[in-house]
């Protein structure tokens, strides 16, 4: 009886951990993007205005994890190495003047995917909707001079809004290929100096071509 019962358990545990396994998807991912900026200018009485100073290529890349709960939707998370770019251009009477940055981040995604029915024989639709927490790992002026040039001129988090789409296509039976589009819009003022946060807001945001595998 106590040999019968240890032999369900353990058929019940190894059931449990197939589903566990089934449910929960993971992959890597590989985004080259545009990287820009938006800058607005917040005292228009200081004689200087502010504005975005153009945009950049950067890159994406890391690991992803999809737990589905049900057949069409999944909680997606994971873990990005992530490039930005921070332009700005000051204008006054008689002169300007342009700087660049690239900042690197450490990106946590947390969002929601939500998938159609099979477009084609394994192929399918998949939306996205969330937003990501970001970790600055590295600051460093690519464009222009600056008074204090080893000073950290923007906060060392940020916060965005994930919106994506795109197609996965099932290769084997435990493989996927997925490739889409995303938008990843910063939300917080990234400037840290005191003067120049009161002259000026600065958002971060990436347009991304997004490539991968799920296993």
């Amino acid at each position: 009886m106590l040999m019968k019962k240890i032999v369900l358990m353990a058929s019940l545990l190894m059931s449990l951990s197939y589903a566990a396994s089934a449910q929960l998807k993971f992959g890597l991912r590989v985004a080259p993007n545009i990287a820009f900026n938006r800058v607005a200018d917040k005292k228009s009485d200081d004689g200087v205005s502010y504005d975005n100073n153009g945009a950049g290529v950067r890159f994406s890349a890391g690991v992803v994890a999809d737990y589905f709960f049900s057949e069409r939707a999944a909680f997606s998370t994971g873990l990005w190495y992530t490039a930005k770019r921070a332009g700005i251009k000051a204008s006054w009477a008689g002169g300007s003047t342009k700087v660049a940055y690239n900042n690197q981040f450490v990106q946590l995604p947390v969002s929601l995917k939500f998938y159609t029915d099979d477009l084609n024989d394994g192929m399918k639709l998949y939306f996205q909707l969330g937003g990501t927490i970001d970790v600055k790992i590295s600051e460093k002026l690519k464009e222009g001079t600056v008074a204090k040039p080893d000073e950290k001129y923007f906060l060392p988090v940020d916060a965005g809004l994930l919106l994506g789409s795109g197609i996965e296509m099932e290769l084997s039976e435990s493989t996927k290929f997925f490739t889409g589009l995303s938008y990843n819009r910063g939300l917080l003022n990234m400037v840290k100096d005191s003067d120049s946060r009161k002259a000026y807001r600065l958002g971060q945001s990436l347009l991304s071509i997004e490539a991968g595998l799920k296993f």
